[in-house]
């Protein structure tokens, strides 16, 4: 995305807006796992482990001496853990019928939600050989919006966005060694402004496609060196990696950029490039605080936050906003064994609560504190078609 303001210093303020009191009521091993801004940058969307879909409006001015508390105006609730969820890209608040996302969930079928009702609006359906409704573990809609994409085990499946059902059409694309792309289709990002889109999977490859061509197979990226599991495309991070791989599309023989990173866990950690006419930065989590690298020379690493448990972060779309999600799952911790009068063992424990939260701060020098946001001029400057997602 572009920045419409200078960011030649990045640096990390005190919070500015924060959502904490709906997830403090939650109990035990609760944590959050994917944070999303909406397309118009009004809303911005949660999902935790807690399977609710929380929708947060940012609110219109603040006075800059106290940080904001936002309050979910929808709560959302699937029934199964939720794997995935991508925003409509034609969405703005002011026509209510593009206010809408799909989320996915374990073993249902893509659900379509009304951002405004809070309600299920339509579904699409994956089907195995045996006729049996499977879970999409990712999903993406191309940059029109009039199709979805649905990542499986083993497929990918179009949807046309208005008819939805069971009418996806699966794509056969097979590579020059006539192999297809196989494993768990963890995620799926199109290109800012171009036809391409690109799949990561759980087989340590990076698929790029082209919709004018969806049936073969572009560019093929070998990701084996960085973990297990591939997240991103072109800048890919994979599960429990310590890095962040960067290609050159011209050139994909070896990543031109190997950002370090500290990853502990197996949760999903996403991170987000923000650029302005002149800079590009790639913003990251990792272990106890964000990174940001400069990603318009060598990659070298700008400055750090101490930031607790985060495990994602994303740009707001219009203005210097960081949002980052914080809380990740913890073990219960035993304090006594009892042994009790029938012989059995009781295990006494107390479970390790850690703040959820989500937290809204900037990342410019040049921010209004008076109320207003900053003028933003917008255009369409990516970066080689980067992902913001990651599984």
């Amino acid at each position: 995305m572009e920045a419409g303001f200078s960011i030649d210093f990045p640096y990390f303020s005190a919070p500015i807006f924060f959502g904490y009191e709906e997830y403090s009521a939650v109990k035990h091993n609760n944590f959050l796992k994917l944070g999303r801004w909406s397309p118009d940058g009004l809303c911005f969307l949660t999902s935790s482990d807690d399977n609710i879909l929380r929708l947060f409006e940012l609110p219109q001015s603040f006075s800059g001496e106290q940080p904001v508390e936002m309050r979910s105006v929808l709560v959302m609730n699937e029934a199964e853990t939720i794997y995935d969820f991508c925003w409509y890209p034609g969405m703005s608040s002011t026509d209510s019928a593009t206010c809408k996302f799909v989320a996915s969930n374990r073993d249902h079928p893509v659900h379509l939600w009304d951002a405004f009702t809070g309600k299920i609006i339509g579904s699409y359906v994956g089907r195995n050989e045996m006729d049996e409704v499977i879970a999409a573990i990712s999903t993406s809609f191309n940059l029109r919006g009039d199709k979805l994409y649905c990542g499986y085990n083993n497929s990918i499946k179009v949807f046309d966005t208005e008819i939805g059902g069971n009418t996806g059409i699966n794509l056969a694309a097979r590579g020059r060694d006539k192999k297809k792309q196989r494993g768990m289709m963890s995620t799926i990002s199109f290109a800012n402004n171009s036809h391409l889109f690109a799949v990561g999977c759980y087989s340590n490859r990076v698929i790029l496609y082209s919709e004018q061509a969806p049936n073969e197979i572009a560019m093929d990226f070998d990701t084996s060196s960085s973990g297990n599991g591939v997240t991103q495309y072109l800048f890919a991070g994979s599960r429990r990696s310590h890095e962040i791989l960067g290609w050159d599309l011209r050139y994909t023989e070896s990543p031109l950029y190997r950002l370090p990173r500290k990853v502990t866990t197996s949760q999903r950690y996403t991170f987000d490039i923000v650029c302005d006419t002149e800079r590009c930065l790639l913003i990251t989590p990792s272990e106890g605080e964000i990174l940001v690298y400069d990603l318009t020379h060598d990659g070298s690493l700008l400055t750090s936050n101490p930031s607790g448990s985060i495990n994602g972060c994303a740009y707001h779309p219009h203005s210097p906003y960081l949002a980052t999600t914080h809380g990740e799952r913890r073990d219960p911790q035993v304090i006594a064994v009892i042994d009790s009068d029938d012989d059995s063992l009781e295990v006494a424990a107390t479970w390790s609560i850690i703040a959820l939260s989500v937290v809204v701060m900037t990342l410019t020098e040049n921010v209004p504190l008076d109320g207003a946001y900053p003028p933003v001029p917008i255009t369409d400057i990516h970066l080689n078609g980067c992902s913001k997602q990651e599984y």
